[in-house]
């Protein structure tokens, strides 16, 4: 069954990170994540012209950064030995499941991908 809200799947994504970190522990193994993402269905991919573009990658840029934050914390907080977030993307290449993240149109995004960098090795 597939979450109702955003914040029911933050927390399922959360829920997730701590069985991992949990198992890895049991077996004394690292945990990694191989992905982490975020689907916004805003514009079409495939259509480039939407009138809507600006608008829909501001929004698209906010909700990732808002829902990637706290799931990349609690990968912090269980220890979790590396986070490969989904698809970092130029400028103009398709996003063609809507996980993509162009760091340079997506300020927010990219800060939050700063700070738990950051985090993880700090000085």
């Amino acid at each position: 069954q597939a979450p109702a809200s955003a914040a029911e799947a933050i927390a399922v994504g959360r829920a997730r990170i701590a069985q991992l970190a949990a198992r890895a522990r049991d077996l004394g193994k690292p945990a990694f994540l191989g992905e982490v993402g975020w689907a916004f269905h805003g514009c079409p991919a495939t259509d480039p012209d939407c009138s809507r573009a600006r608008e829909h990658l501001e929004t698209n840029d906010l909700q990732k950064a808002a829902a990637l934050r706290p799931l990349l914390a609690q990968a912090q907080r269980e220890g979790i030995e590396g986070v490969f977030v989904c698809r970092l993307a130029e400028p103009g290449q398709p996003d063609w499941d809507h996980y993509s993240i162009t760091p340079s149109l997506m300020p927010h995004t990219a800060g939050v991908l700063c700070e738990a960098a950051r985090a993880r090795s700090p000085g």
